[in-house]
């Protein structure tokens, strides 16, 4: 795949008793292709319901991601 992103971090959360699945990431555009990928590889269940751009992930001092941030 060619993608300008440099870092990708999916979690699920539940809103309202619903499970909803956000897609952060780092680094240039998301490209068309990116998502169609996703689509045709992943369950409809596991399809990001929100993709958000962020500047920088939250990281651990031992430099792993922070997921609960």
């Amino acid at each position: 795949l060619d993608h300008e992103m440099k870092e990708i971090f999916c979690a699920s959360k539940s809103v309202g008793g619903e499970d909803r699945v956000y897609c952060f990431y780092v680094g240039g555009k998301m490209k068309g292709s990116f998502l169609e990928t996703m689509q045709a590889e992943l369950p409809k269940s596991l399809l990001p319901d929100e993709i958000i751009e962020m500047e920088s992930l939250p990281k651990l001092p031992n430099g792993k991601t922070d997921n609960r941030a």
